[in-house]
């Protein structure tokens, strides 16, 4: 795969990602101003738990996509071991949610929440075929404009789905039927538009692949892949159970809902990186991998870094932006969590990389390491700083894994991203952050203060000699591509 194509895919993935985090903010939005905060609260508690399943589900597809991605011609009998292994492990972790629900409840001290765990159960189960041919199967195939499209069908039907039943009153319950069904119609389409049967049943090799390959691959992704997740979204459940409050809980839920902005739409990257590196990896070609860490991480910093810089100055007019005044409290939390975020972020390319090169273990260890420390920070910190120190627990576990995974990844290849690079990003992101601190407005002119700030940035950068010629004429081709794909599709 070329960088162009590379590229042109993570644009594709970011395009998906925008429209994915869109539809969250619109379902949080709305559900904080038309219910109470106390059951806004209750809501990100429950939505923590639906992603952590994506997390228990997620193993298997992302092990399938490696062996994909290294070999097309055994895709079919890959595809069969795949969906065995995936409908094992969706029906045990279901049962486990749906006969534990009163155990989990207990500990959280508030039996409502049974009924919600028992409903995040039952969705596992579509979830996880959903998240197989989503990150399995298109992934591996590297069909990220297909896989794009599904995931923007999701995000959509969820907002539609979700939007009908809370004004027929059906509050939480209605939001998980409705993304029940946004996920179920988007499997259906998955399904039909990949034709295994006709597209690669024939076509591939004869010969079988061993489902125990996947299993042994994904084992230490599923415990690595539990630990990350649970280091993003288990802070809201430890507030909850130390502080027993579901309006501080509320106040969290919203600044990670707004500091979830950038997550969503810069861990595109990561999904791409994922079967181009197991690709690259397979074929022991190390120039290529190494090529495709300081391009991808260049070019990740050069988009992420100003964002990061632009919203926190303006976090307490990005909150009246979205919530009630009630949810100013959450500001200071959003000042950590952003940072927290674009930490996250960049470890999630990590340990795409990792699991690319096929060291699933050493990803284990990371993540492994960095959630037992959030562990130990939130029964310290929580009980005596509250929801700010909830937020510093995360962003303490969240720069362990950071600076393990860089060392990790500059060991193996020497490769991340040039220095040079990373002064001038910081110096432009610096100079926007200093004025958009000084002088901005409120409302919906807060979003035009960021276009034109982001206009100078891009105008420094090309000043400064960080903008090249090649990275406008990569620009370039990609327009033309999807130009071209746009048309061949009319």
């Amino acid at each position: 795969m070329t960088s162009g194509n590379l590229a042109l895919g993570t644009i594709y993935m970011m395009i998906s990602g925008l429209v994915f985090i869109i539809s969250n903010s619109l379902i949080n939005i709305g559900v904080a101003h038309l219910l109470s905060p106390e059951l806004y609260g209750i809501f990100g508690i429950v939505m923590s738990f639906n992603y952590i399943n994506w997390v228990l589900i997620n193993s298997a597809s992302l092990a399938s996509a490696r062996f994909i991605a290294g070999s097309n011609k055994l895709f079919y009998s890959i595809f069969k071991a795949a969906l065995k292994l995936q409908a094992i492990q969706a029906v045990f972790f279901s049962l486990l949610y749906i006969l534990g629900s009163g155990i989990i409840a207990n500990l959280l001290n508030d039996p409502s929440l049974r009924n919600y765990i028992i409903a995040v159960g039952i969705m596992l189960i579509p979830n996880a075929f959903l998240t197989l041919y989503l990150d399995g199967f298109y992934g591996g195939l590297c069909k990220f404009k297909q896989r794009a499209y599904l995931n923007i069908f999701f995000s959509v039907g969820k907002v539609i789905f979700s939007g009908i039943f809370i004004y027929f009153g059906f509050k939480i319950f209605g939001l998980l039927l409705g993304y029940f069904l946004a996920i179920i119609l988007a499997l259906l389409i998955g399904i039909y538009k990949l034709k295994v049967k006709s597209n690669y049943a024939q076509s591939c090799s004869t010969e079988t692949f061993e489902s125990k390959k996947i299993f042994y691959f994904a084992l230490p992704i599923a415990i690595a892949t539990l630990a990350f997740t649970l280091i993003k979204n288990s802070p809201i459940i430890f507030i909850k159970f130390f502080l027993q409050d579901n309006l501080q809980a509320s106040f969290f839920n919203a600044a990670n809902t707004l500091a979830g902005i950038p997550y969503a739409i810069f861990t595109a990257l990561a999904f791409t990186l994922l079967p181009v590196i197991s690709k690259s990896a397979l074929e022991n070609n190390f120039p290529a991998i190494r090529n495709y860490i300081l391009k991808s991480f260049r070019y990740l910093f050069i988009f992420l870094m100003p964002i990061i810089a632009l919203m926190i100055p303006t976090s307490r007019e990005l909150i009246t932006l979205f919530y009630p005044p009630l949810y100013l409290d959450a500001a200071p939390v959003l000042n950590i969590l952003l940072i927290n975020v674009s930490v996250i972020i960049v470890y999630t390319s990590f340990r795409s990389i990792i699991i690319g090169l096929g060291r699933p273990m050493a990803e284990t260890i990371i993540s492994l390491t960095s959630f037992a420390i959030l562990c130990i920070l939130s029964a310290l910190m929580i009980p005596k700083g509250g929801i700010i120190g909830a937020a510093w627990a995360s962003l303490i576990s969240s720069t362990t894994a950071f600076i393990l995974g860089s060392i990790y990844i500059f060991k193996q290849h020497a490769a991340f991203i040039n220095l040079k690079s990373v002064l001038k990003i910081f110096f432009c992101s610096a100079v926007i952050y200093h004025i958009i601190a000084a002088w901005h407005h409120s409302g919906l002119f807060l979003i035009i203060n960021y276009l034109i700030l982001l206009s100078l940035y891009a105008l420094l950068l090309y000043l400064f000699g960080e903008l090249t010629a090649e990275d406008l004429n990569l620009v370039k081709a990609i327009y033309q591509k999807m130009f071209k794909n746009a048309v061949l599709h009319k």
